[in-house]
């Protein structure tokens, strides 16, 4: 079953204007397929939904044969399903077409709900579970398979089929934001995707997230990275770079990871606190700096590297 827009112009549920606040609803989609959605430039927060505000859940839907343009400056964001997402949940979601923003995801461009003291346990954050994105997605900024750009935010079961081209690419995330109470969790995620830069230019390619920011918290476990990557400067198996404070278990990488300056089976840059456990690479490393696991850390005795085995080849550039 299906709903044919036959590629008009679309206004996004929930488009921010003056004092409102967005879909505050549930969004049932039964199982029913939206196809020839067609979004323009006009609006900061594109996709089938503009922005879900707290409270708000997306379920159970198909969009298709889509094209979503937001307006490329700034912070604007756009994503195959939401566009800006501050709400409970979107589960059983599914993009195929094509996204383009400064912000883009396949699935939501930006999930930013930021938790209250009293939710600060992990998993009270926006959750996305068993979403899957077919669809390319390129743009200006950060872009990833699942999310553009994610704080507190719980991604569960969900899988990237689509390539990714950004100045910070992820299989899944594009960029982690936040602080160290706003924990995000990646668990039981696959990228097929190939994720590269737009020619010329410098950025970080991961796997899983393409850079973790500043102070920023993530826990990653049980996922894999079946994509070719590629970067002009840092690439990792699941992480392009870090700054923040990372967490990766039970994770694997099995393709080629190709950054000019680093490449890593796991992370590209390090530049704070991580720690790597259980986990595998069998990916060919191609860079001028090359690691199993870390291509390079800008820091001493805050890397942990336990239980884990690289099984890769090294391919100087």
């Amino acid at each position: 079953d299906s709903v044919t827009t036959n590629a008009t112009t679309w206004v996004p549920i929930g488009n921010v204007t003056g004092d409102s606040v967005g879909f505050m609803g549930i969004f049932d989609g039964n199982g029913y397929k939206i196809s020839g959605l067609f979004v323009d430039s006009l609006y900061y927060a594109g996709g089938l939904f503009g922005v879900v505000s707290q409270g708000g859940v997306v379920k159970n839907l198909t969009v298709e044969n889509a094209y979503i343009r937001g307006r490329r400056k700034g912070a604007a964001r756009s994503g195959g399903v939401v566009g800006e997402f501050n709400g409970d949940s979107i589960v059983n979601c599914e993009f195929h077409g094509f996204v383009i923003d400064s912000l883009a995801g396949g699935i939501v461009g930006w999930s930013k709900r930021r938790l209250a003291k009293n939710e600060l346990d992990v998993g009270h954050g926006a959750v996305i579970r068993d979403c899957r994105n077919f669809g390319g997605v390129s743009g200006y900024g950060y872009s990833g398979g699942i999310v553009g750009v994610a704080s507190a935010t719980t991604i569960l079961d969900s899988r990237n089929e689509g390539w990714i081209q950004h100045f910070g690419n992820g299989g899944i995330v594009g960029r982690i934001v936040g602080d160290s109470t706003q924990v995000s969790v990646i668990n039981n995620c696959v990228n097929n995707g190939e994720i590269y830069p737009p020619s010329g230019r410098a950025g970080y390619s991961g796997g899983i997230i393409g850079y973790v920011a500043s102070g920023a918290n993530v826990r990653i476990s049980k996922s894999v990275n079946n994509g070719l990557i590629k970067t002009s400067s840092y690439a990792g198996g699941i992480i392009g770079g870090s700054a923040g404070f990372v967490d990766i278990g039970y994770t694997e990488n099995k393709v080629v990871v190709a950054g000019e300056l680093y490449s890593g089976g796991s992370v590209g840059r390090a530049e704070k606190l991580l720690d790597i456990y259980n986990s595998k690479n069998k990916g060919e490393l191609a860079g001028k700096h090359n690691g199993g696991f870390v291509g390079y850390s800008d820091t001493v005795g805050i890397v942990s590297i336990r239980a884990s085995v690289n099984e890769a080849l090294f391919t100087v550039s």
